[in-house]
């Protein structure tokens, strides 16, 4: 597990707050953002000239990263060809037969249901059983933040402690459900 903290909208008027999270800063506040952070105001889209060669010293490593890369995978695929099989279906966006015969249909309600709720919550929960990828990423949760969207969901208590555990787990020892992709 990476868990990594992030400020929305660092050095902005808006710094960590909820328009951060779902709204363009606008016109003025990006000249208010260049100017904390030193930044020139013109040209209106500035990449510093440093990060402009870290970008370029990038392209090296990362063609001799992904020649590394497709020779693991050759031999993952040779180890375990079915999950190899699958893993390829993935990448291609591919779903198995059948996938889709459990989603459920939504009546008209003048009421009405949040996206959230039907997509991420029923509607992943019916595809989980067909579709490998989604069966093995759990439970989905909404990662809306209370303004932007409604209010923030919390997990059970029960949940959390499972939680939890498996991450004292995985601190302990290496966390996989599967074969690992070394050759």
């Amino acid at each position: 597990m990476i868990l990594v903290r992030t400020h929305l909208g660092y050095g902005s008027p808006e710094q960590v707050s909820l328009k951060a999270h779902g709204s363009p800063l606008g016109v003025a506040d990006v000249k208010k953002t260049k100017d904390k952070l030193g930044w020139p105001s013109e040209p209106a889209f500035f990449v510093p000239k440093a990060a402009l060669l870290l970008f370029r010293e990038a392209l090296t490593r990362g063609a001799a990263a992904e020649t590394e890369w497709k020779r693991r995978i050759e031999d993952y695929a040779r180890a375990f060809p079915k999950l190899a099989s699958e893993l390829q279906g993935r990448w291609r966006a591919e779903l198995p037969d059948g996938w889709d015969v459990d989603i459920p249909v939504f009546p008209a309600d003048a009421k009405g249901m949040a996206t959230r709720d039907a997509g991420g919550g029923r509607v992943m929960n019916a595809i989980a059983p067909a579709a490998g990828a989604l069966r093995r990423l759990g439970r989905p949760r909404s990662v809306d933040v209370h303004g932007a969207e409604g209010p923030r969901r919390f997990q059970s208590a029960a949940a959390a402690r499972r939680r939890r555990r498996r991450i004292r787990r995985c601190r302990a020892e290496p966390c996989r459900t599967e074969p690992p992709l070394r050759g």
